[in-house]
């Protein structure tokens, strides 16, 4: 409902973020105790390469929770039970990159062009097997966007996928 409602706000240009400068690191750091819930119904293993210290952003620390969880249940969702999930962050200049990478199903040349298209729901039989919206990944990038950031997406049938996420606005920790 949630997405739902996102992507009507966004349409309709009043979807709005709550900037303000937070950790990064700590964010990713945190996600991985929440992502417990995520992984153990199919025993999946969950990898985090995570800065050792504060990467201060500036951009709403909710929202991009939010894409964070939408991307990891994806990944959970279309991977199979006993498979690794990995999360890698990177810190280039005046951006940090994440890049979350599975072993799933994968998505097929043909749909890569449409997922981020509202309700778009690859016609693939393992996908269609899944319950989902189809508002997930428009959701990830529409507010990826809004935070002046890009997101790519490469998969392959049978490989997996890795989404790639870039947010600009690196700041200096408050108060330095």
């Amino acid at each position: 409902m949630d997405d739902l409602l996102d992507v009507s706000r966004a349409n309709g240009g009043n979807l709005t973020l709550e900037r303000r400068p937070f950790d990064f690191q700590l964010l990713v750091s945190e996600f991985k105790g929440m992502a417990h819930s995520i992984f153990s119904k199919k025993r999946q293993t969950v990898t985090i390469f995570n800065f050792e210290e504060p990467i201060w952003i500036d951009g709403d620390r909710s929202r991009i929770n939010q894409v964070l969880n939408n991307l990891m249940s994806n990944a959970s969702k279309y991977s199979p039970e006993d498979s690794e999930i990995t999360l890698r962050t990177s810190l280039k200049p005046g951006h940090v990159e994440f890049e979350i990478e599975d072993h799933g199903i994968g998505i097929d040349s043909h749909d890569l062009n449409s997922i981020f298209v509202p309700f778009y729901r690859a016609a693939d039989a393992n996908t269609q097997l899944q319950s989902g919206t189809g508002l997930g990944l428009s959701v990830v990038k529409t507010l990826i966007e809004l935070h002046g950031g890009v997101v790519r997406i490469n998969s392959e049938v049978g490989k997996g996928t890795t989404v790639l996420c870039s947010l600009v606005g690196v700041v200096a920790a408050p108060g330095v």
